[in-house]
């Protein structure tokens, strides 16, 4: 083998080193961006984790205070402030004997329609008033006594 040709011998050899040092280059650069995405995917993660408990916090601080406020609020104006979807005691009994001496023969449900409620609500009403001779019963129909 002559000079020349362990000459070019060698300078293949040097490219094909370089050559493999280029892909060990190329795959570390690659593994160094893969991990840094990662730490910074990871980062986020838990800062998101981190601010979304710390406003599920606030949010629940706040719902206490102005549940504190409405108490006190309430307390303040007395029964004026309050509102509550309850019929006053006895106010459901007097407004069913009435319809009943307006509406002779008429069935609890009808009742109920008229009032806007529902008929349970109605019928432990009409027994009790039933049992205290205020109404009379007929099958499933009712009279004011």
């Amino acid at each position: 083998m002559s000079d020349i040709d362990k000459a070019i011998k060698r300078i293949e050899e040097a490219a094909a080193k370089q050559r493999d040092l280029t892909v060990e280059e190329s795959r570390a650069i690659k593994d160094a961006v893969t991990k840094a995405s990662r730490e910074a995917r990871d980062n986020v993660k838990a800062e998101y984790k981190t601010r979304r408990a710390q406003i599920k916090k606030e949010v629940k601080e706040a719902e206490k205070s102005i549940k504190e406020a409405r108490v006190r609020i309430e307390k303040a104006l007395g029964s004026r402030g309050r509102s509550s979807s309850r019929a006053p005691r006895g106010s459901r009994a007097v407004q069913l004997e009435k319809y009943f001496r307006d509406n002779p023969g008429s069935t609890v449900s009808q009742a109920a329609k008229s009032q806007g409620v529902s008929p349970n609500s109605l019928y432990p009403v009409a027994r009790k008033l039933t049992e205290a001779g205020k109404l009379k019963k007929d099958g499933s129909k009712y009279k004011a006594v």
